[in-house]
């Protein structure tokens, strides 16, 4: 079936840096406009996903479901475990993910910290600020930990870490 997001919207999205007004696969929004000034929330796209199998939750609660588009989501082995990497700038290419909006007791601060302490270790991973569109269309400026050096031999096809295959 695939991700909600048509091949229009895909080939538009040049970049997540892109101002360009894109149309939203899940709500048909011609223009989804960023609502916040600055990331106050992290992209999670991997095991921190509030609805992978035994998930690994973060402190925060307030999640909602979203895409980054134009990029496209990879597995790879370290230490024995599966982990999923995200390469940006993957024209035609959409990651199902989460924004994970931090909470007033943590703050972003903290939960940049705990993302890292718990997934995406500064020695594998970057930290970028992207655009993601969220199932009602809005856009939102989001933290998210990408690996440009990612092998590219283990692409997870449908861009969603939940349904990949061994």
């Amino acid at each position: 079936m695939g991700l909600p997001v048509r091949a229009e919207t895909l080939e538009a999205a040049r970049s997540e840096r892109s101002t360009v007004a894109m149309q939203c696969g899940s709500c048909g929004a011609q223009s989804c406009e960023p609502r916040n000034n600055g990331p106050e929330c992290v992209f999670e796209y991997g095991n921190l996903r509030p609805d992978v199998p035994a998930p690994i939750p973060l402190s925060s609660s307030n999640h909602t479901r979203a895409w980054l588009l134009s990029s496209r989501l990879y597995s790879f082995n370290q230490g024995g475990s599966e982990h999923a990497a995200v390469r940006l700038e993957e024209s035609g290419y959409a990651v199902l993910g989460y924004v994970v909006k931090a909470s007033r007791g943590t703050g972003i601060t903290g939960l940049l910290e705990e993302s890292e302490r718990r997934q995406y270790s500064r020695d594998l991973y970057e930290q970028d600020i992207v655009e993601v569109c969220t199932e009602t269309g809005e856009r939102v400026k989001c933290y998210v930990y990408h690996r440009p050096d990612v092998d590219r031999t283990r692409p997870v096809q449908d861009g969603d870490w939940c349904k990949r295959r061994g």
